[in-house]
């Protein structure tokens, strides 16, 4: 699926930019220019190829709905920036194609990532891997959240303005793809700070939605429904569901359920960026734990 790559450039170009930072930092000024170099001779290589193959910047050139407005037509004919801002937690709880809806383990995603810009930054080691992963788990350094925070918003804003829509007859998620493994990255590392009943509660919701998983799995081989249609089935991940808003309807009662969730959302990361600001200094529990076993 060549066109993938054309919605993920700009996550690349966050990564590129990091890792070139980054290597100034730690390495010398003649290491950076040379990924630089080498960088900048993929990127050529990579408009050339288009150009050559599909005779536009982006595949969408070759596409035929795509002739009369241009391949740049592919972010929309007459977009509504302001509007598309309804993406922003939409991407997470929307009914059908909010992560949230089919894994609700996913609303820890901001809360963990609230949590961690909260924290106070640990120095960095410069001794072993195995130093760093420690100062990891206690408090991230400004370089490693700067590593995991930076491509997950990048991805995330992509999906929010540039992406034509985040519903579609595919599957939940598909614009966020790339930068979920980095979600789950922050998630583990939040809950991993969290008392084992918060851990237990974390668990049971990934549960869940596993669980969700099973049923549309086993409802797609039992040829009840397809797979790429099941996002419209809200009978395949009740309960949640009715508690999440339909951004494509936004009736009252959605307009207010969004609104409640803005709320609640917004709640959840003032205090969990607050606790972690006041128990910078306190053992994680696996940390407690581990101290009392010796």
């Amino acid at each position: 699926l060549p066109w993938l790559s054309v919605k993920y450039v700009p996550v690349a170009a966050a990564l590129a930019l990091l890792g070139v930072l980054l290597v100034f930092r730690r390495r010398t000024g003649r290491d950076a220019a040379a990924l630089v170099g080498a960088l900048a001779v993929a990127g050529a290589a990579y408009l050339l190829l288009h150009r050559m193959i599909y005779g536009g910047w982006t595949v969408y050139a070759a596409g035929d709905h795509f002739q009369g407005s241009g391949e740049f037509g592919v972010v929309g004919f007459d977009p509504n920036y302001p509007g598309r801002s309804i993406r922003i937690l939409g991407l997470l709880i929307d009914r059908d194609f909010g992560l949230a809806a089919w894994q609700p383990a996913w609303l820890l995603l901001v809360p963990a990532a609230a949590a961690m810009l909260g924290r106070r930054p640990a120095r960095q080691p410069r001794e072993a891997h195995s130093a760093a992963l420690r100062s990891f788990a206690r408090g991230p350094s400004l370089a490693q959240r700067t590593v995991l925070l930076v491509p997950l918003a990048t991805g995330w804003l992509t999906a929010t303005y540039i992406a034509l829509t985040m519903h579609g007859f595919w599957w939940p998620g598909r614009q966020l793809v790339v930068v979920l493994p980095v979600g789950v990255l922050v998630i583990l590392w939040w809950v991993s700070r969290l008392s084992a009943p918060a851990q237990l509660l974390g668990a049971v919701a990934a549960s869940w939605g596993l669980g969700i998983y099973g049923v549309v799995l086993w409802r797609g081989w039992a040829g009840d429904t397809t797979w790429v249609a099941a996002p419209d089935r809200i009978d395949l991940h009740w309960p949640l569901a009715w508690l999440l808003p339909d951004d494509r309807v936004l009736a009252g009662s959605d307009v207010l359920l969004y609104g409640l969730w803005t709320v609640l959302i917004a709640v959840a990361c003032w205090h969990t960026g607050r606790r972690e600001r006041t128990t910078a200094d306190r053992p994680t529990p696996a940390e407690a734990a581990s101290r009392t076993s010796r």
